[in-house]
């Protein structure tokens, strides 16, 4: 009766030492994962608008933009003439739509005005890629297409 006593004893040490490895493997694996994510983003890019195209070039293809949102958060309702956008944009004034976005966002409206500012500061600490202010907004990015 001892013998199955300290059998059952045993398997029971077992089992919780097992358990106890496996919670400390699981634990250290998903803090080393959670380590290799990125933090919030918590600054802006302040841009003009000849930078604003060198970006746009070198994350846009000519048809499309996969690596760069760029959002036209001009006020009011949705603009009418595509002639006063930055080609490939989204209008947008709910910063909130982008919380936990991972890809680099290029903020701007047609002056680059407290909105574009307002905008920028509502992504702050909500989004994992960069953030870029174009200052002068629209018209400084129309100016630069020398």
């Amino acid at each position: 009766m001892s013998t199955k006593t300290n059998d059952w004893k045993l398997d029971l040490i077992l089992i919780v030492t097992i358990s106890v490895l496996l919670a400390v493997i699981i634990y250290d694996v998903s803090s080393q994962l959670q380590d290799d994510k990125e933090s919030y983003t918590d600054c802006i890019t302040y841009v003009n608008g000849t930078e604003s195209r060198a970006l746009i070039e070198s994350k846009c293809s000519n048809e499309l933009c996969i690596r760069l949102i760029i959002v036209d958060c001009s006020g009011g309702c949705k603009p009418c003439s595509n002639s006063k956008r930055i080609p490939k944009s989204v209008w947008e004034n709910n910063p909130k739509l982008y919380q936990n976005e991972s890809l680099d966002i290029l903020i701007y409206s047609s002056k680059g005005d407290d909105k574009t500012q307002a905008f920028c500061n509502g992504l702050i600490n909500n989004v994992y890629g960069k953030i870029y202010f174009l200052e002068g907004g629209f018209n400084a990015w129309k100016e630069a297409d020398v």
